[in-house]
């Protein structure tokens, strides 16, 4: 049976249809990769690709016979640009603002061919390092309302390249998505006065049905009105709403969930195509209405989504999604593929 959830934080409704026709239909794993002779982000080629913004080197054992191990650099074709000046006009009833901005690309490793669930995690936890110091950096600059960072993994995510990397982009806007959830974050902490973030937390952890896996400061979860099959969010247990405040201790027990769900969705969907995107706290304009309780309300996640589905007009004269698997039917099937893995891994080491 079909039935309509609502996301308590957008409001957003979704379908959650088990007996849609098309379903889900994995295809058959072909590994997506450019050639690396022609890769700008390969060790050997970093002329091409412009001045180092970070650059963490190699550290010992690491055998790529590389001199970096994490570089962040310009995008070469930018979607906005930090060097212009922030200028805004109406024009009738439409208005326009220069595109000023930030564009840079993380280049989370000098492998070619490193697929996510494939890292190991003190190579997560130093990726999750240089997001946490670019958007610490970047904060800095007034002109920017909200910084994104995202990350593509596969020709159905997006991805032109390879080499594993992640992007971020800085707007002096925030864009309508983020502006619906914080204010839907908004109205649940004015009417109950709690974070909604963090009463999804609690409720998730006690009803255990669309639990994936958690550890001493983080939570995974298939949502409750999960737009797509499969979709996970990972929030922190205690209540923080910006990224860039994440300690050392806290970035290492996010890599060990975030391992965690690449590696149960790599095993359960064949190694599906995946984004993975970063939400966080805008930066707040100087008013004294404006998101004055957003430390309280908001609360920074990440969200990994596999694309094993595709749009239809549906979703696109609607913005309903229609999702052939229930959360609970899909965080049920990560959890077994996590339990058979680590018996596997204890298996191997007995041997």
């Amino acid at each position: 049976m079909s039935d309509l959830r609502r996301d308590p934080i957008s409001g957003n409704w979704v379908v959650i249809s088990p007996e849609e026709e098309a379903g889900v239909k994995l295809d058959r794993f072909v590994r997506f990769e450019t050639p690396r002779e022609d890769c700008p982000f390969c060790p050997g080629n970093e002329r091409e690709t412009g001045h180092n913004i970070l650059f963490i080197p190699s550290e010992n054992g690491e055998a790529d016979g590389s001199s970096w191990s994490l570089r962040v650099i310009p995008n070469r074709l930018p979607v906005l640009r930090t060097e212009r000046a922030l200028e805004r006009e109406g024009i009738g009833m439409f208005d326009r603002i220069t595109g000023v901005g930030a564009h840079e690309i993380i280049i989370e490793s000098p492998r070619h061919d490193l697929l996510l669930h494939e890292f190991p995690e003190r190579r997560i936890a130093r990726v999750l390092t240089a997001w946490r110091d670019r958007v610490l950096d970047l904060s800095k600059d007034t002109r920017l309302r909200y910084i994104s960072i995202f990350r593509n993994q596969g020709r159905r995510s997006g991805a032109r390249m390879s080499h594993p990397h992640s992007q971020l982009i800085a707007t002096p806007v925030i864009p309508v998505g983020i502006r619906g959830e914080l204010s839907g974050a908004r109205e649940y902490f004015e009417y109950k006065e709690r974070c909604a973030f963090c009463d999804l937390v609690d409720q998730e952890r006690e009803e255990k049905v669309r639990l994936v896996t958690q550890n001493r400061g983080f939570v995974a979860f298939c949502p409750f009105a999960s737009r797509n099959p499969f979709e996970v969010w990972i929030l922190p247990r205690v209540h923080s709403h910006r990224y860039e405040t994440v300690s050392a201790d806290e970035i290492s027990d996010l890599a060990e969930v975030l391992k965690q769900v690449a590696i149960a969705l790599a095993e359960s969907l064949l190694i599906p195509d995946v984004n993975v995107v970063l939400k966080t706290s805008p930066r707040p304009k100087p008013r004294r209405d404006q998101w004055t309780t957003i430390e309280e309300d908001f609360h920074w996640h990440i969200e990994v989504i596999p694309r094993i589905t595709r749009f239809s007009g549906y979703e696109l004269a609607t913005g309903m999604f229609v999702n052939p698997t229930p959360p609970e039917s899909a965080a049920a099937y990560l959890r077994d593929t996590l339990f058979e893995v680590s018996r596997r891994r204890d298996d191997a080491q007995d041997q």
